[in-house]
């Protein structure tokens, strides 16, 4: 007798729910480099291959903690406001997940935004390079980017050997030039956050507390180490729409596309303080359904 073709939902094999391999080989890619960040980024094919955040050169162990302010937290991690000894303020965002997320693979904030801003300074660079040059090289993209194919080729428009070696005359009647860059909030590189040596130094009124959305419930734990990102300290400001619009359309034409739930409490100043709103092309969550030009109206809702 031949066998039946239907089987009872119990006989059948579990769907799989964990991380692709897709995923897992583009979240096993190193994005911290031990570099000290000195100066511009560089800005050739193999850098933009490989983005990788430079070290931030400040001790962490410099911080007056008592001076410290709590600026915020979500899933992605908790923000104070610092000096590093006599410098300051800067912004410290530290990170709840310093790994490979195999149980959660979707949350591996930390490596989207070393990716993302490390591609970030390497633009900014190619750009500053050109328009020392006098623009007579400028930096070359296709002006309406749909596919994943044309954020590639527009990201790797700002690399130093396709500025200096363009295209044909044919492909560059369809190409525009690029001659200036939006304010984009400055990076001072990653630092490691040791949690045995650097919360004791924490008053515990600024200590990271536990973090929740839903169910879903973010936390430190003391014996392990974190990384956090130092940047440029933002003052609150109203956010000019023409600005920020400028901005959003900068990174489309750069590769960037939008994450699933942008907020405007992430701007000030029409400055995008939390790059976790966005995606480069180099790391999981870049998606075509997501890469188009929104309008400020998008980013800056509440």
């Amino acid at each position: 007798m031949a066998l039946s073709n239907t089987t009872s939902a119990s006989q059948r094999r579990p769907p799989y729910f964990g991380p692709s391999p897709k995923q897992l080989q583009l979240q096993s890619r190193r994005f911290l480099d031990e570099t000290l960040m000195d100066g511009p980024a560089g800005c050739k094919l193999s850098d933009f291959a490989r983005p990788r955040l430079r070290k931030c050169p400040f001790d962490i162990r410099s911080i007056a903690w008592k001076d410290a302010k709590v600026l915020g937290s979500g899933l992605d991690g908790w923000v104070w406001r610092v000096n590093f000894g006599d410098q300051g303020p800067f912004a410290l965002k530290l990170f709840w997940i310093a790994e490979q997320p195999l149980k959660d693979p979707d949350n591996f904030a930390v490596q989207r935004e070393c990716q993302l801003v490390a591609h970030l300074q390497m633009i900014q660079a190619a750009m500053e390079e050109a328009n020392k040059e006098g623009g007579s090289r400028p930096v070359l993209v296709f002006p309406d980017p749909k596919t994943r194919e044309d954020a590639r080729d527009n990201l790797a428009g700002f690399a130093q050997e396709n500025r200096l070696n363009p295209p044909s005359p044919e492909l560059q009647e369809q190409m525009v030039p690029l001659t200036s860059i939006p304010p984009i909030r400055k990076c001072y590189g990653w630092l490691k956050f040791d949690t045995d040596k650097i919360l004791p130094m924490i008053p515990l009124r600024l200590r990271p507390q536990p973090t929740g959305v839903d169910k879903v419930v973010r936390r430190i734990e003391k014996g392990k180490e974190y990384i956090a990102i130092v940047y440029e300290y933002i003052e609150d400001g109203p956010n000019d729409p023409a600005k920020v619009e400028a901005f959003l359309k900068f990174m489309h034409l750069a590769g960037f596309c939008s994450a699933s739930s942008p907020h405007g409490r992430n701007w000030q100043n029409s400055m995008l303080l939390d790059f976790s709103d966005m995606i480069g092309t180099a790391s999981w969550g870049w998606h075509e359904s997501r890469y188009r030009f929104f309008s400020a109206s998008f980013f800056l809702r509440t």
